[in-house]
């Protein structure tokens, strides 16, 4: 018999994909179509992984897409199932769902090239604002393949969600730290090159890659973990659909707009829970500060840290809703900036508020590029 839990989450899972459904059916009247872009908009508030093109719209294709992946999980849900790892090209994980910790969602699936010496990789971190997503959204993207291909190994991790850790997002965030050292842990047994791992992600995953690439090194020689004892450098990063900082009380700044006052309560409120604190008050105690210090991937960024490829791809102007808040180009622009500044070498895509350099390579070259390993076709 299903729990409640598992009851409730599937039956959280189906009135989602009954939402999606009704949202994208074509209603042949004018006020069918505005309720219909009324229940897009609540979708796109919710659930920002729905905009697959970052242009702050549903279109009738997302939405389909969005209610199929919504109704997968519903069915691998009531049979206890987690996706399949197989990548786009057909080709199985050599390893699925390796516990690299202790929580129940610390797992990862890897790919190994086949090589006689070690292998650079690359790791993917799911989006879902730290609240949802999995490893199976990078299956069906071509990266993987050309990656693979090029010699070059590949992962995708879960990590625990913040609602459910004292900690908020910072339990998450050290979940993929241990994730990457525990890939490294085991570098020998995977034939891959401890001094050659790149790391990127969208949304809540490219905040946290580049967190990882930022930071100091976060190893622990001394530790009784052997895990823990790894580097957590990255050779290079890329953040798709990113936020420049964790420090969320600096987005003012860097989306330069004035938010409503009593919206601005609110969005207090969501920070602390956000960083695991009790209370607004808390955002600047001693702790508070400390803690948004080390979210501060601006502020952590120095010269020796790597390459970084960024690509934010809606609108600019002040931001509508919050997933136009997250994944504002301007954050990218203020990535680019702080680059510009320490002689980091960054390819930054930002096309609707002007930035789109030329002779660009993109991620997965510009990663190829940093790894040691030649181009894709």
């Amino acid at each position: 018999m299903k729990s409640y839990k598992q009851l409730t989450c599937l039956s959280v899972l189906f009135a989602v994909a009954v939402s999606l459904q009704m949202a994208y059916s074509a209603p042949a009247a004018d006020d069918r179509g505005a309720a219909r872009q009324g229940r897009a908009a609540k979708i796109l508030k919710k659930y920002p992984q729905a905009d697959a093109d970052g242009d702050g719209l549903l279109s009738n294709a997302e939405l389909r897409a969005f209610a199929r992946k919504m109704r997968q999980k519903a069915g691998q849900a009531r049979d206890g199932r987690l996706p399949e790892a197989v990548n786009a090209d057909g080709v199985a994980a050599t390893y699925a769902n390796v516990r690299y910790g202790p929580q129940e969602r610390n797992l990862l699936d890897i790919w190994l090239a086949k090589s006689e010496k070690p292998t650079s990789l690359v790791i993917f971190i799911h989006g879902g604002g730290f609240t949802g997503g999995d490893k199976s959204k990078i299956y069906n993207s071509k990266d993987m393949p050309h990656f693979l291909k090029a010699g070059v190994s590949f992962a995708t991790i879960n990590y625990r969600y913040r609602t459910g850790d004292p900690r908020g997002v910072r339990g998450s965030l050290y979940d993929s730290k241990r994730a990457l050292q525990f890939i490294r842990s085991r570098a020998k047994d995977w034939n891959i090159d401890k001094t050659r791992i790149g790391g990127y992600g969208g949304s809540a995953g490219s905040g946290t890659a580049t967190w990882l690439a930022f930071h100091d090194d976060m190893a622990e020689p001394n530790s009784p973990d052997p895990i823990l004892r790894e580097s957590t450098r990255l050779s290079v990063v890329g953040a798709l659909a990113t936020q420049a900082t964790y420090d969320v009380l600096k987005w003012r700044q860097i989306l330069r707009y004035t938010p409503d006052p009593e919206q601005y309560k609110e969005s207090l409120k969501e920070a602390a829970a956000f960083y695991g604190l009790k209370s607004v008050e808390e955002l600047t105690s001693p702790e508070g500060r400390a803690i948004r210090a080390d979210l501060d991937m601006l502020g952590l960024m120095s010269k020796d840290d790597p390459p970084l490829y960024v690509s934010n791809g809606m609108k600019g102007g002040t931001p509508e809703n919050r997933g136009h808040m997250n994944h504002h180009p301007l954050h990218a622009a203020a990535l680019k900036q702080r680059a510009e500044e320490l002689g980091l070498e960054a390819e930054v895509h930002a096309k609707l508020i002007g930035i789109d350099p030329p002779d660009a390579e993109g991620l997965v070259n510009f990663f190829l590029r940093h790894l040691g390993a030649k181009p894709a076709r």
